[in-house]
């Protein structure tokens, strides 16, 4: 995530803000478990241990960078982590955030992201946990139906587009609603040419309920 976060930031010339949370240990009132004061205190440390380590490689990636970064710890009391990560993306252009690792037990972190995308208000991009690529954004695919969601994610994609670049807009056919989505597709297309956004539209047919080609 940090080398497409750096990559980010050196085409936009971006300020890179890398957020850490952490959580109060949980003890639901109805459990009967009486839980002794060294459990807090050792759970506290283990966070601020890792935090720090967190901290050390966020910095050590970006020490050589010409773009600005910082590094922000956020404690949550009765907030959960997402909560306090939204609180901070609602100021951000672009949030990114780790996909889940498909060697853990990914069910709370996909909770987390789910969180984040749906309540940020912000364009949210989930980074594969192997990422290594050496460029991020120059093309990309773009569905489009001319729902809501839709337009806010063809809006929210021009974050990480400048003049030049390359966007393929996907439709679906859906004879029930064709010639609407075709008109509103070439508008999208011409909005997009307005910001120096080189366009294609293409065009899929259903080959089944849920399934294109």
């Amino acid at each position: 995530m940090l080398a497409a976060a750096a990559l980010i930031a050196r085409r936009h010339d971006a300020h890179v803000i890398g957020l850490h949370t952490v959580e109060s240990l949980a003890v639901y009132p109805g459990v009967a478990l009486h839980v002794p004061d060294i459990v807090f205190t050792e759970y506290g440390r283990s966070q601020v241990a890792q935090s720090e380590d967190i901290k050390e490689i966020f910095e050590t990636a970006y020490q050589a960078e010409e773009f600005a970064h910082e590094w922000r710890l956020l404690h949550s009391q009765s907030e959960t982590a997402a909560e306090r990560i939204v609180e901070s993306a609602h100021c951000a252009d672009i949030v990114l955030m780790a996909a889940a690792d498909p060697d853990a037990d990914t069910a709370a972190h996909a909770r987390l992201l789910e969180s984040v995308i749906r309540d940020a208000g912000r364009p949210v991009l989930v980074v594969p946990q192997d990422f290594s690529g050496d460029h991020l954004g120059q093309s990309i695919v773009l569905g489009w139906n001319g729902t809501r969601e839709a337009v806010r994610a063809a809006h929210d994609a021009l974050v990480l587009l400048q003049a030049g670049d390359c966007a393929h807009i996907l439709r679906v056919n859906d004879h029930s609603h064709d010639a609407g989505l075709k008109a509103s597709s070439g508008d999208l297309a011409a909005a997009f040419d307005r910001h120096g956004i080189e366009t294609t539209l293409v065009e899929r047919s259903w080959e089944r309920p849920g399934v294109a080609a």
